[in-house]
């Protein structure tokens, strides 16, 4: 599985990566800019993959939209 979403680079360079999963009915996208206004400290010590869950956004889809599967990791 695949999973894809939106990166925001950090502030600095080589900063660690906070992964962040959306809630399941918001697609991951519509955080960015949460993570980007000039208040949010985050990107200063973070790089952040928006995540989008397995049959949300550009990630690989599935027949089946069960739980299990949507939150499946592998």
């Amino acid at each position: 599985m695949k999973l894809r979403g939106k990166f925001l680079q950090g502030r600095a360079a080589d900063l660690p990566t906070l992964i962040w999963f959306s809630d399941l009915l918001e697609p991951s996208e519509n955080f960015a800019k949460f993570f980007n206004r000039p208040d949010n400290k985050i990107l200063d010590v973070r790089n952040v993959w928006l995540l989008n869950y397995r049959n949300f956004g550009d990630s690989d889809h599935h027949d089946s939209f069960s739980l299990e599967v949507t939150t499946a990791l592998v």
